[in-house]
This record gives C-alpha cells, structure tokens and sequence, in this order.
C-alpha cells in the first residue's frame, strides 16, 4: 500500500484545501499606505498610479494648494511633479483607523511625513525633518486587489491660541 506523504493511505480521500485567508481590514489599509509611501519615496510614478483604481474618477489630494489629481491622467502628472522635486517624502504610520464601508475600506491613518532633501549626486538623504500627517481614504477591492479609489493627505496644525 502506497502512502501520502502525512501517512494516509493513497486511496484515502483528499483534503479539500484550505481557502486562502481573507485579510483583515486593518491589514489591507496598512499594506496599502505602506506601499503607496515606498511608491512616493521611491519616485515610482507608475507604480503610485497603479494602486489607485483603474475605473471611474480616482481622487488625490496632497497637503499643499495644487496637489489635487481627478483621473488617471491627472495622477500621472501630479505624481511626475512631485517625483521630479528636489525632495521626497516617507510615511510613518503611528494609529490606524479602519472602517469597513459598503463600497470598501474607509481608512484614517495618523502618523510622520519624513522630508528627505536631494543630495549633490541626485540620490535622497536621509529625513532632514520630520512632520505631523494624516492620511485618509477609501479603499476599494477589485478583480487586482485592493486600490484606492479616494486618498487625502494633510499636515495638521494646532488651532490658533
């Protein structure tokens, strides 16, 4: 008599496989935000582009006046604008919220937005300075995974005294 390799007879059926595991929604929101600040620390332009949803309007808004992007094409040429400046930005996420929503994921993140200043050579320093950011968005699943379909991300500030 033949055996599998855990001992059972061959002729002994099968084991269904098990199904893959299903992510939780805090696992979701925090591979994506740390694969959209590996994209923008990198200057992966195309690569920021692809981790937003293909279909419809996808938004994007920055924390500075102009960085607002509707649409594929629009996300190309902000996120070209800001890979072409002379410095470049990392993400440190602090606190996650996460809502599950009837259309995908409502994600808050708070946390660091390092500044990483060009150096002579063209190559990026290390963070010459740190600051407060928040990140928000939805995220939406699809046949490709999980895309934003909506981000935000601000500096907030302390009100006036």
């Amino acid at each position: 008599m033949t055996t599998t390799s855990d001992s059972r007879p061959s002729s002994w059926p099968q084991p269904w496989a098990m199904p893959a595991r299903v992510p939780e929604p805090e696992e979701v929101a925090g591979v994506a935000l740390a694969d959209f600040g590996a994209a923008v620390l990198s200057g992966d332009v195309e690569g920021l582009v692809a981790q937003f949803c293909a279909d419809g309007d996808p938004v994007y808004a920055g924390s500075e006046v102009g960085e607002v992007a509707v649409g594929q094409v629009a996300l190309h040429e902000l996120f070209t604008d800001l890979a072409n400046r002379d410095e470049r930005y990392s993400f440190h996420t602090e606190c996650l919220l996460v809502v599950p929503a009837t259309s995908g994921i409502v994600v808050l993140a708070e946390g660091r937005l390092g500044v990483h200043p060009r150096r002579d050579d063209g190559s990026f320093g290390p963070a010459a300075e740190e600051l407060p950011y928040r990140s928000s968005g939805l995220l939406e699943e699809g046949p490709d995974g999980w895309r934003w379909r909506c981000f935000q991300g601000t500096e907030p500030v302390a009100p006036p005294a």
